[in-house]
């Protein structure tokens, strides 16, 4: 996730540990928890996000593991797409971006604008997630 948008979900850190240690880095895997609505309906709220972390202070991404977080954001993106469309297509959809200039999944640019958008319907989204989508 780009800063913005990061900083708009409620990711919980639940605890990082060393995992490998090499001449010049440690790999660190850190478990979060994401306490979003949309997040927990879907089933996808815990997650593993492993770093190299370097000795001369650098710290790199590596993919994340265990849920398909994904799936979440998908629900964002159909529920935007079905209740929302002119405010997604707005501020939302990645095609509106230069190529790789925002981070994106699931059809949902991460902008502070799309999160502005897309964050305070997420229990509107749980709800209509855990009702089988109806509308779709």
């Amino acid at each position: 996730f780009n800063v913005a948008f990061t900083s708009e979900y409620p990711w919980q850190i639940q605890g990082c540990e060393a995992t490998f240690a090499s001449d010049d880095y440690v790999n660190v895997d850190c478990a979060f928890v994401n306490t979003d609505p949309v997040f927990v309906a879907e089933g996808v709220s815990e997650l593993i996000a492993p770093h190299f972390v370097y000795d001369d202070g650098r710290i790199i991404a590596r993919e994340w593991q265990g849920a398909n977080f994904s799936l979440a954001n998908r629900a964002f993106t159909e529920y935007l797409r079905l209740n929302h469309l002119a405010e997604y297509e707005a501020v939302c959809r990645p095609q509106n971006y230069p190529t790789g200039a925002v981070n994106h999944d699931g059809g949902m640019a991460f902008t502070a604008e799309c999160a502005a958008l897309a964050l305070p319907l997420a229990e509107d989204i749980a709800e209509w997630v855990t009702l089988g989508k109806p509308g779709t």
